[in-house]
Formats: structure tokens, C-alpha cells, sequence
């Protein structure tokens, strides 16, 4: 059992930080969270002891401004703190600006804001590969629609920083191109990012490193039913080693890639998220304790980096239900999954919902 009690979780994400306050209170922990936004979902769960809004959004978080600073401190000394876990960028860049204030408490491994700024910034982050040598699609930056016309279609049309995939889409021919850079898109404003199309399969490196050094990581891709399939492949991993170690990295990271083609000969790296992932659930199962690892870390104890990935398929949370109905056996990577989804049901009916009925999740 980790040696805290009582988490304060940073974030700007609820469905990310839904599943680390899960965790955190499966390992006994109490969980404070200091959030960006009304964190409606995150309140409804029962591991959540106290939601305080710290600022608007993550665009305001990430500024790390001295009310928002000052009333966290606040909150975690009124709570009794004795952990801090920044969950995604903005939380994280908050917490380098938090940490001075609370210089006695511990933080769950996290790289420093400049760090996460150049590797969250899309553009920044293609740059930081070729200065690296590492393979990536030819990227383009834009400062307005004309620049586009001369680049070969089909293309990837992606904003500079947002996660989740949030405004990225592929356009095949030029209308759908000329429309999508008119300015009607809500998250598509320029500059914006042009990426060469792959034609493949998406893949997914996710890991926890200290100062450049991979401790633990995995390998997965998402098969057309929801699965999410986890392989071992020496090549991914050795792209991720060298993006740790290029920009010195300290905690949690997902790096998207993409194999060229169905032969799967080449992987290209298309864009990097320096924080917690949105599949870290389905890894529960796998053996890897990216927590256990992180709080060793924290106590200096330098633990050697695992043997290898993982392999196993872990059906989503349909697939398992159904197979639950049918009185088929669940496997064993999916059930610590399971166990936190339908043991916490109330931030899942209402997710549901919100999606259903086109609930916003915005305002005070």
C-alpha cells in the first residue's frame, strides 16, 4: 500500500481524472479534487471527497493565476494533503507553479512546464522529432486557408494543442478541406496543423519514465469492436526511449503512432500527450502498477524499468457486459476495469445521458 492517505488530484479532464480517483481510492487513499470547470461527473462519484472549481477551464488552469494558486494551497492544507497528482497538461503546468507553496508536500512524478508546453504543442512536438531523427508524417503549419492549396490531399487537419482527439479530422478532397479551414469549426483556428495522411492502423505507446528512463509501458491498439488489444512491439518502444530520453522526461505519457500500411513496415509518430491517457483503465489488469512505480520514485527507490509489454485483449465495457449476460467467463485483464466502472455507476448514467440528450457540461 502506497504511504499516503489523502490524494489532491489536479485536472482540467474529468473522464481522465475519473479513472485516477478510482485508482487512487482503490489503494485506500482519500481524494480531494481541485478542478477546472463545474466537474459535474467527477462530483457524482463516490471516491470523490471534495471537488473545489479552481478556475474556468484548462485554457485559465494552465495560467496558473495567484487566486486560483493561493486557494489550492489553501484547500490542501484545510484537507489535509499529503499527495499531489497532477492528471493531465494543464494540471500539470498549475503544479509547477503550485509546487513553491506547498514545498513539503510530495508530487506524483510529473516533467516541468516548458517540458509539457513543447510536447503538448503539436507543431513544437514535430519539431523536437526531426530534430531527434525520429520518423513522422510531413507536417505543415498554417497561418491561413490559402496555404493549404498547395498540399496533396487526402490530409490531417489538427489544432495545435487539444486532447482526445478534439477537432482532428481527415479530408479527402478539396471542398471538405476549403470548409473545415472557413472558420466553422470550433476548434480548428489557425494557426492550425496540415499532417500527411497514412494510410494504416493507429498505435499507442503509453509509459511512465523518470529523467529520460522508461520504468513501465505498453503497446495497444483498438480493434474495430471497442477491444483494446495490447502487443508487443520492440519498435514503438524504442521511439518512446527516445523521446524520454530527448526531452528528459519525468512521469506519465501516451504517444500516438501510426503503422504505414497493412504490411506494418514503418512506425510514425504523430503527435505525443505528457499526462495520464484516456485507456490507462484498461491496463489494470495487465500486472503493470504504473502508481506503485511512480510512488517508488518518489521514495528514491530507482526501480528497474519491466522486462517487456504486456500482451492481452481487454473487451469494452459493452462487450464485457454482454458476455456477463450470457454467463461467459470475463478475462482476467478486463475485471479490475469492470470492478471500477460498475462499481461507480452514478458519473457513468450521467455521461450516458449527457451524451443521449445533449447535456452541455459547462458553467458554474
Amino acid at each position: 500500500m502506497p504511504p499516503f492517505k489523502h490524494a489532491l488530484v489536479l485536472t482540467s479532464l474529468e473522464n481522465l481524472a475519473l479513472t485516477m480517483i478510482r485508482t487512487l481510492s482503490g489503494k485506500g487513499l482519500k481524494v480531494t479534487i481541485a478542478g477546472a470547470g463545474p466537474g459535474r461527473m467527477l462530483r457524482l462519484s463516490r471516491h470523490c471527497s471534495a471537488y473545489a472549481q479552481v478556475a474556468k477551464n484548462g485554457a485559465e488552469f494552465s495560467e496558473a493565476r495567484e487566486p486560483a494558486l493561493e486557494a489550492t494551497a489553501r484547500l490542501a492544507r484545510a484537507r489535509g494533503i499529503d499527495l499531489v497528482v497532477p492528471v493531465d497538461v494543464p494540471g500539470g503546468i498549475f503544479a509547477s507553479s503550485l509546487r513553491p507553496r506547498l514545498s513539503d508536500l510530495p508530487f506524483f512524478p510529473f516533467t516541468g512546464a516548458e517540458t509539457l508546453r513543447l510536447l503538448d504543442n503539436k507543431w513544437a512536438f514535430y519539431g523536437f522529432l526531426q530534430k531527434h531523427g525520429l520518423p513522422a508524417p510531413r507536417t505543415w503549419l498554417l497561418e491561413n486557408a490559402g496555404q493549404a492549396g498547395g498540399l496533396a490531399l487526402p490530409l490531417v487537419l489538427k489544432p495545435l494543442s487539444e486532447a482526445g482527439g478534439t477537432g482532428v479530422e481527415v479530408v479527402r478532397d478539396a471542398a471538405a478541406r476549403d470548409a473545415r479551414l472557413a472558420g466553422t469549426a470550433s476548434h480548428l483556428r489557425f494557426p492550425t496543423l496540415a499532417q500527411e495522411y497514412i494510410e494504416g492502423e493507429d498505435v499507442s505507446l503509453s509509459f511512465l519514465a523518470d529523467r529520460g528512463r522508461l520504468l513501465a509501458w505498453s503497446v495497444h491498439m483498438r480493434r474495430p469492436d471497442g477491444a483494446i488489444d495490447y502487443i508487443d512491439d520492440e519498435r514503438v518502444i524504442e521511439i518512446g526511449r527516445k523521446i524520454a530520453a530527448g526531452s528528459g522526461y519525468t512521469g506519465m505519457a501516451n504517444v500516438d503512432m501510426r503503422y504505414d500500411g497493412p504490411a506494418r513496415g514503418r512506425v510514425l509518430v504523430l503527435e505525443c500527450n505528457p499526462r495520464f491517457w484516456g485507456t490507462y483503465k484498461y491496463t489494470l489488469g495487465l500486472g503493470i502498477d504504473y502508481l506503485e512505480r511512480g510512488f517508488e520514485v518518489m521514495a528514491g527507490r530507482a526501480p528497474a524499468p519491466y522486462a517487456g509489454a504486456p500482451t492481452a485483449l481487454v473487451p469494452g465495457l459493452v462487450a464485457a457486459v454482454r458476455r456477463l449476460a450470457r454467463g461467459a467467463a470475463i478475462p482476467l485483464a478486463s475485471r479490475p476495469y469492470l470492478r471500477q466502472k460498475l462499481g461507480d455507476p452514478v458519473p457513468e448514467i450521467y455521461y450516458g445521458a449527457r451524451i443521449l440528450f445533449g447535456i452541455k457540461n459547462e458553467g458554474p
